[in-house]
C-alpha cells in the first residue's frame, strides 16, 4: 500500500481522491421547470401545430422573433385544414440558461406536436424535431398566427 498524506485521500484516480473530477456539476445545466402544464393527448385525424408567440391572444397571438426563448407557445388543433382548438401556455423555459432549445423540442414532443411554425430554430433543437419527423414551417415574426397557419396551408 501506498503512504498517505495529509489532506489526500486514498483515491487511486488522477486527482489522488482530492475532489479533482470534473463530474456533471461543472458548467451550466439547463433549466428544469418542476412542474409543466398538461395538453390533451393525441387524438387520431388531428394536426397539432406548436408556434411561439409573444402574447396570449389565441389565434391572433402574433409569431414570436425566437423559438426558444419565446414568453408563450401556442399549441393549436386542426382537423380537416379547420381549427378546432387553440390553447396559450407560458413557456416556462424562457428564462433558462443553456440547452433551452433542446428542452423546449422536447416538451413540444411530449405533447405530440407534429408541425412547428415560426422563426428559425436553432441548430439542436431543429436536429432534434427533425429526428422526431416533426414538420417545420417557416413564418414571419409578427405575424398573426391564423394568417400564418393559412400560408403555411395547414388551416
Amino acid at each position: 500500500m501506498h503512504a498517505m498524506f495529509r489532506g489526500q485521500g486514498g483515491g487511486m484516480g488522477r486527482g489522488g481522491g482530492r475532489g479533482m473530477g470534473r463530474g456533471r456539476r461543472w458548467g451550466q445545466q439547463p433549466y428544469m421547470p418542476p412542474y409543466q402544464q398538461p395538453y390533451r393527448q393525441t387524438v387520431p385525424g388531428v394536426v397539432k401545430v406548436a408556434a411561439p408567440v409573444d402574447v396570449p391572444q389565441g389565434i391572433n397571438s402574433p409569431i414570436s422573433y425566437v423559438f426558444a426563448r419565446a414568453p408563450y407557445f401556442a399549441l393549436v388543433d386542426v382537423r380537416g385544414g379547420k381549427v378546432v382548438n387553440v390553447q396559450v401556455l407560458p413557456n416556462q423555459y424562457a428564462m433558462g440558461g443553456g440547452g433551452v432549445g433542446i428542452a423546449v423540442a422536447q416538451w413540444l414532443l411530449s405533447m405530440g406536436v407534429t408541425v412547428v411554425v415560426g422563426p428559425p430554430l436553432g441548430p439542436k433543437a431543429s436536429a432534434l424535431l427533425q429526428q422526431a419527423g416533426v414538420r417545420m414551417v417557416p413564418a414571419q415574426p409578427g405575424t398573426p398566427l391564423g394568417e400564418a397557419l393559412k400560408t403555411a396551408g395547414i388551416a
